[in-house]
């Protein structure tokens, strides 16, 4: 993709402007041009309720990938903490960009992998520092851990078919990480499976299967 076709990704915000609404269902996903975009959790409706819980600032920082990748609701809500430009991506562009460009897939899979642990430290800070917001954050951080563990087995599974080796590169990053030692692991049960892309199931079942053959 040239230069000059990125211009129609272009989108520009003002300060305070909502760019990801978290519960949302659109599967967009962005790159930082320029400004900060800070990440929050709460009822976007209820400003006061909201807890801001992290900040992007490095230009080229791909953000809203997740949902594409596991076919989710948005996990939190991205305002523009001053003038900000992104590059607004559909969502299904983002596996066509990274088969062309796999270097870009260990960006964004590193990246997503800093982020969930990033996010989760606060949500623990969150859940020590504020009584009220105890309950909601050991939620949020049960959330966080299984949506890394997620991303991680998905990851292994697309890895493991097609032998991508900055994707091996990405996945033996995130398995240094603690979210993924202890607790309970996750099982590829229909829950697991449940919206996630047929294509996407069949990696899963065929290199599950695999394994256990």
């Amino acid at each position: 993709m040239q230069q000059n076709d990125f211009i129609k990704y272009l989108k520009v915000y003002k300060p305070k402007d909502l760019i990801i609404t978290e519960g949302g269902e659109e599967q967009d996903f962005f790159c930082l041009l320029q400004g900060i975009v800070g990440i929050w959790k709460g009822d976007v409706k209820d400003s006061d309720g909201m807890v801001k819980i992290g900040e992007l600032t490095d230009k080229g920082t791909y953000f809203g990938e997740m949902s594409y990748l596991l076919q989710e609701p948005r996990t939190a809500s991205i305002i523009a903490e001053g003038n900000v430009k992104v590059l607004k991506f559909p969502g299904e562009m983002l596996s066509q960009m990274v088969m062309k460009q796999p270097k870009l897939g260990l960006k964004i899979c590193t990246a997503l992998a800093d982020r969930l642990k990033g996010t989760t430290m606060k949500q623990q800070d969150i859940a020590q520092q504020r009584n009220v917001l105890r309950s909601d954050a050991t939620n949020q951080l049960l959330h966080a851990k299984e949506t890394f563990q997620k991303t991680y087995i998905i990851l292994s599974a697309i890895q493991t078919q097609f032998q991508n080796q900055f994707l091996k590169a990405a996945i033996e990053y995130m398995s240094q990480d603690k979210l993924l030692q202890g607790g309970r692991k996750m099982r590829m049960d229909d829950k697991f499976f449940h919206d996630l892309p047929p294509r996407l199931v069949d990696i899963l079942k065929r290199v599950s299967q695999a394994k256990t053959g």
